[in-house]
């Protein structure tokens, strides 16, 4: 009961760049072939395949803000963070209907759907790509000591004492 209730979150478990690449491949693998099938007009298929997208996008798009954030030092991190991603939001979104438009008018109804498959593959370079975390306390190279721990301070052994590093933190603070 207890995980119908607070389920397990995928990006805890795997982690936020394993989580977002199934995300992407899922989207760029089956996003056209979902946009075939809502295309047919059978409104069982067009559920089951707007479910299917969902929960690709939600693999993709649920643990995007934490990854934004630790590739950012924490003196520029809210502003890089929310710009880059408001930026890269806005123009995606601006010229995806008019070449969706082109595309179905042009080639057919499913054609959009390469849309998703070249999103995807943008995403996979930029998440693949960027491999530096950067936490309160310094800078991880390669992504790899921390991948769901990196707002807070580090203590021996890699596990999280929070509360020390909190007062720890208040001290160098005063």
């Amino acid at each position: 009961m207890d995980d119908i209730i607070d389920p397990p979150i995928e990006g805890d478990i795997i982690g936020r760049v394993k989580t977002m690449a199934i995300g992407a491949i899922g989207l760029g693998a089956f996003g056209p072939i979902m946009l075939l099938a809502i295309s047919h007009g059978v409104p069982v298929q067009a559920i089951f395949a707007q479910w299917c997208l969902g929960i690709f996008l939600c693999f993709y798009g649920g643990p995007i803000s934490a990854w934004l954030v630790e590739k950012f030092p924490p003196k520029i991190r809210l502003t890089s963070a929310s710009l880059g991603y408001d930026v890269a939001h806005s123009t995606a979104s601006a010229f995806s209907p008019l070449i969706a438009t082109v595309l179905a008018r042009n080639v057919g109804h499913a054609a959009p759907g390469i849309l998703y498959t070249f999103f995807a593959i943008l995403g996979l370079v930029g998440l693949l790509s960027a491999t530096t975390i950067h936490q309160d306390g310094g800078v991880v190279e390669g992504g790899t000591k921390s991948d769901t721990k990196t707002d807070a301070t580090q203590s021996g052994g890699g596990e999280l004492h929070l509360e020390e590093d909190i007062d720890t933190i208040d001290k160098e603070i005063v």
